[in-house]
């Protein structure tokens, strides 16, 4: 499939007030309406709160807003996501967060940018990812760098992400081309 043709037609012109905020919230963030706001959400808004309430989550994890968009965009690489990368590689450019990591993600276990405390993090969402699990030497390396709390942040983060993956590709939602990169 074109992985910028979604299987359903963007609605343009949603029905209810509260896509019409909707959309013009998105308008206002990204220049445009997103894809998943007009495949998806416009035919399930309860979705679209589903997903506030999750990005609400997103905004109280500790382990800070840099590691979080790393995670999520390994996840998203992984599950060949291109609008997830995408939108995560936009989030960081607006967090003034350099993306050439974002671009070499993948290589992430030998490439000296990342810490070990970044990697012992990716090795997790990694291996969650491809897995479903993780190893006891892949656990035991994170919690030598993460406490119990933030291990449940990342576990999360890959869960999350992975939703917001699964649903895109479900759809053949594609890249929206929001980042500058």
């Amino acid at each position: 499939m074109d992985n910028n043709i979604p299987l359903l037609e963007p609605i343009e012109k949603p029905d209810s007030w509260i896509m019409k905020a909707a959309y013009a919230a998105s308008k206002k963030m990204f220049g445009k309406v997103i894809t998943p706001m007009a495949v998806t959400y416009a035919r399930m808004p309860d979705a679209l709160h589903f997903s506030r309430k999750l990005q609400d989550v997103e905004g109280k994890l500790s382990i800070g807003s840099e590691l979080s968009l790393l995670v999520k965009t390994l996840t998203a690489y992984i599950n060949k996501c291109d609008f997830c990368v995408d939108i995560a590689k936009y989030f960081a450019e607006k967090k003034s967060i350099s993306t050439d990591r974002f671009d070499r993600i993948m290589n992430y276990k030998t490439d000296g940018d990342f810490n070990d405390r970044e990697k012992s993090a990716l090795s997790y969402a990694e291996e969650v990812s491809v897995n479903g699990h993780v190893s006891k030497e892949t656990f035991d390396e994170l919690k030598k760098h993460f406490n119990e709390r933030e291990i449940v942040e990342i576990a999360w983060m890959v869960a999350a992400e992975t939703y917001y993956n699964t649903i895109n590709h479900a759809l053949n939602i594609g890249n929206d081309n929001l980042s500058e990169k």
